[in-house]
Protein backbone atom coordinates (compact mmCIF):
# COMPACT_ATOMS: atom_id res chain seq x y z
CA UNK A 1 0.00 0.00 0.00
CA UNK A 2 1.20 3.76 0.08
CA UNK A 3 0.52 6.44 2.38
CA UNK A 4 1.95 9.73 2.39
CA UNK A 5 4.46 11.21 4.56
CA UNK A 6 3.23 13.21 7.50
CA UNK A 7 4.58 16.13 9.46
CA UNK A 8 5.32 13.57 12.26
CA UNK A 9 7.33 11.27 10.44
CA UNK A 10 9.08 14.27 8.99
CA UNK A 11 10.29 15.17 11.97
CA UNK A 12 11.28 12.24 13.51
CA UNK A 13 13.46 11.76 10.35
CA UNK A 14 15.08 15.39 11.13
CA UNK A 15 15.64 14.84 14.49
CA UNK A 16 17.51 11.81 14.06
CA UNK A 17 19.43 13.05 11.04
CA UNK A 18 20.48 16.17 12.89
CA UNK A 19 21.86 13.51 15.86
CA UNK A 20 23.82 11.57 13.26
CA UNK A 21 24.82 13.62 10.46
CA UNK A 22 28.16 13.18 10.85
CA UNK A 23 28.16 9.24 11.51
CA UNK A 24 27.42 6.84 9.31
CA UNK A 25 27.10 4.00 11.14
CA UNK A 26 24.70 5.45 13.93
CA UNK A 27 22.87 6.90 11.25
CA UNK A 28 22.24 3.80 9.43
CA UNK A 29 20.79 1.82 12.89
CA UNK A 30 18.50 5.43 13.43
CA UNK A 31 17.38 4.51 10.07
CA UNK A 32 16.64 0.60 10.85
CA UNK A 33 14.87 2.06 14.40
CA UNK A 34 12.77 4.44 12.56
CA UNK A 35 11.53 2.25 9.53
CA UNK A 36 10.50 -0.58 12.37
CA UNK A 37 8.93 1.64 14.64
CA UNK A 38 6.96 3.35 11.73
CA UNK A 39 5.68 0.27 10.57
CA UNK A 40 4.96 -1.07 13.98
CA UNK A 41 2.46 1.91 14.37
CA UNK A 42 0.52 1.44 11.04
CA UNK A 43 0.17 -1.64 11.73
CA UNK A 44 -1.24 -1.26 15.59
CA UNK A 45 -3.33 1.73 13.07
CA UNK A 46 -4.81 -1.99 11.86
CA UNK A 47 -3.14 -0.61 8.48
CA UNK A 48 -1.98 -3.27 6.59
CA UNK A 49 1.24 -2.56 5.36
CA UNK A 50 4.31 -4.60 2.60
CA UNK A 51 7.59 -5.56 2.93
CA UNK A 52 8.13 -2.07 0.44
CA UNK A 53 5.81 -0.09 2.83
CA UNK A 54 8.70 2.51 5.17
CA UNK A 55 11.26 0.20 4.73
CA UNK A 56 14.96 0.92 5.31
CA UNK A 57 15.51 1.94 1.62
CA UNK A 58 12.46 4.34 1.66
CA UNK A 59 14.12 5.97 5.02
CA UNK A 60 17.19 5.98 3.37
CA UNK A 61 15.65 8.07 0.77
CA UNK A 62 14.35 10.50 2.42
CA UNK A 63 16.84 11.04 5.15
CA UNK A 64 19.19 11.89 1.65
CA UNK A 65 16.20 14.41 0.74
CA UNK A 66 16.94 16.14 4.43
CA UNK A 67 20.82 16.00 3.54
CA UNK A 68 20.40 17.98 0.75
CA UNK A 69 18.59 20.96 2.32
CA UNK A 70 21.03 21.10 5.06
CA UNK A 71 24.12 21.22 2.53
CA UNK A 72 22.64 23.68 0.04
CA UNK A 73 22.51 21.19 -2.56
CA UNK A 74 26.18 19.84 -2.40
CA UNK A 75 25.32 16.65 -1.23
CA UNK A 76 21.73 14.47 -0.77
CA UNK A 77 18.50 13.77 -3.02
CA UNK A 78 17.51 16.61 -5.03
CA UNK A 79 14.38 15.87 -6.52
CA UNK A 80 12.94 14.07 -3.00
CA UNK A 81 9.39 15.06 -1.18
CA UNK A 82 8.71 18.69 -0.89
CA UNK A 83 7.45 17.62 2.76
CA UNK A 84 10.57 17.19 4.25
CA UNK A 85 12.56 20.41 3.02
CA UNK A 86 9.51 22.38 4.43
CA UNK A 87 9.93 20.61 7.48
CA UNK A 88 13.64 21.02 6.90
CA UNK A 89 13.29 24.80 6.92
CA UNK A 90 11.00 24.98 10.23
CA UNK A 91 13.24 23.26 12.03
CA UNK A 92 15.90 26.22 10.71
CA UNK A 93 13.36 29.26 11.20
CA UNK A 94 10.85 28.49 14.23
CA UNK A 95 12.32 25.73 16.18
CA UNK A 96 10.10 25.95 19.08
CA UNK A 97 7.05 24.75 16.83
CA UNK A 98 9.10 22.54 14.77
CA UNK A 99 9.48 20.91 18.74
CA UNK A 100 6.23 20.97 19.11
CA UNK A 101 5.63 18.46 16.13
CA UNK A 102 8.66 16.59 17.23
CA UNK A 103 7.03 15.93 20.96
CA UNK A 104 3.67 14.73 18.96
CA UNK A 105 5.81 12.86 16.90
CA UNK A 106 7.60 10.93 19.92
CA UNK A 107 4.11 10.40 21.66
CA UNK A 108 2.71 8.65 18.56
CA UNK A 109 5.52 6.39 17.65
CA UNK A 110 6.31 5.81 21.81
CA UNK A 111 9.69 7.27 21.10
CA UNK A 112 11.75 8.93 23.01
CA UNK A 113 14.71 11.34 21.92
CA UNK A 114 17.66 9.50 20.34
CA UNK A 115 20.39 11.94 22.54
CA UNK A 116 20.32 8.79 24.82
CA UNK A 117 22.28 6.13 24.71
CA UNK A 118 20.69 3.77 27.02
CA UNK A 119 17.37 4.81 24.96
CA UNK A 120 18.74 3.43 21.69
CA UNK A 121 19.96 0.13 23.21
CA UNK A 122 16.44 -0.50 23.96
CA UNK A 123 14.72 0.62 20.64
CA UNK A 124 17.97 -1.29 18.91
CA UNK A 125 17.62 -4.47 20.93
CA UNK A 126 14.03 -4.18 20.62
CA UNK A 127 14.17 -4.25 16.90
CA UNK A 128 16.47 -6.77 16.04
CA UNK A 129 14.42 -9.52 18.92
CA UNK A 130 11.44 -8.33 17.67
CA UNK A 131 12.80 -8.82 13.61
CA UNK A 132 14.05 -12.32 14.56
CA UNK A 133 10.58 -13.27 15.77
CA UNK A 134 8.85 -12.62 12.73
CA UNK A 135 11.88 -14.31 10.69
CA UNK A 136 12.83 -17.67 13.10
CA UNK A 137 9.39 -18.26 14.64
CA UNK A 138 6.56 -16.58 11.99
CA UNK A 139 5.03 -14.37 14.49
CA UNK A 140 3.35 -11.76 12.95
CA UNK A 141 4.82 -7.99 13.20
CA UNK A 142 1.49 -7.12 15.98
CA UNK A 143 2.43 -10.36 18.19
CA UNK A 144 6.01 -8.85 18.18
CA UNK A 145 5.50 -5.47 19.02
CA UNK A 146 3.77 -7.35 22.32
CA UNK A 147 6.63 -9.38 23.03
CA UNK A 148 8.89 -6.20 22.87
CA UNK A 149 6.50 -4.02 24.91
CA UNK A 150 6.80 -6.77 27.72
CA UNK A 151 10.09 -7.12 28.22
CA UNK A 152 10.41 -3.30 27.91
CA UNK A 153 8.39 -2.86 31.16
CA UNK A 154 10.26 -5.66 32.88
CA UNK A 155 13.26 -3.70 32.20
CA UNK A 156 11.73 -0.58 33.38
CA UNK A 157 10.12 -1.93 36.43
CA UNK A 158 13.78 -3.65 37.07
CA UNK A 159 15.25 -0.47 36.97
CA UNK A 160 12.84 2.20 38.62
CA UNK A 161 13.02 -0.80 41.81
CA UNK A 162 16.48 -1.11 41.90
CA UNK A 163 16.35 -4.91 41.67
CA UNK A 164 18.79 -5.34 38.80
CA UNK A 165 21.08 -3.58 36.63
CA UNK A 166 21.22 -6.43 34.20
CA UNK A 167 19.40 -5.70 30.42
CA UNK A 168 17.14 -8.45 29.77
CA UNK A 169 17.61 -8.71 26.29
CA UNK A 170 21.54 -9.51 27.21
CA UNK A 171 20.24 -12.79 29.41
CA UNK A 172 21.21 -15.39 27.53
CA UNK A 173 19.85 -18.78 29.76
CA UNK A 174 15.88 -19.37 30.42
CA UNK A 175 17.19 -19.80 34.07
CA UNK A 176 18.18 -16.15 34.39
CA UNK A 177 15.27 -15.05 32.56
CA UNK A 178 13.13 -16.87 35.19
CA UNK A 179 15.37 -15.06 38.04
CA UNK A 180 14.96 -11.75 36.31
CA UNK A 181 11.07 -11.92 35.77
CA UNK A 182 10.28 -13.55 39.18
CA UNK A 183 12.20 -10.95 41.05
CA UNK A 184 10.22 -8.10 39.20
CA UNK A 185 7.06 -9.88 39.77
CA UNK A 186 7.48 -10.23 43.17
CA UNK A 187 8.14 -6.27 43.67
CA UNK A 188 5.42 -6.03 41.76
CA UNK A 189 3.16 -7.57 43.99
CA UNK A 190 4.60 -6.26 46.97
CA UNK A 191 3.79 -2.76 46.09
CA UNK A 192 0.32 -3.64 44.63
CA UNK A 193 0.59 -3.17 41.29
CA UNK A 194 -0.38 -6.66 40.34
CA UNK A 195 -2.33 -9.57 42.17
CA UNK A 196 -0.57 -12.56 44.27
CA UNK A 197 0.23 -15.23 40.88
CA UNK A 198 3.04 -17.44 40.40
CA UNK A 199 5.32 -17.88 37.16
CA UNK A 200 4.00 -21.70 35.76
CA UNK A 201 7.52 -23.19 34.68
Amino acid sequence: MRKNWDKYEAAILIDAYMQSKNNVDLQKKYIEIISHLTRMYYVNQGIEIDEQFRNITGITMQMSTIEYVDKNGEKGLANGSALFRDMFHLYKDDKNAFNEILEESRKKLALYPFRSQDVFYKYASRSYFQKWLMESHSINEQSALKYGSAILTLEDLSSVYNLSHKKLYEVCFLSDVREYSELVLAEAIRIDLLPDVSIVS
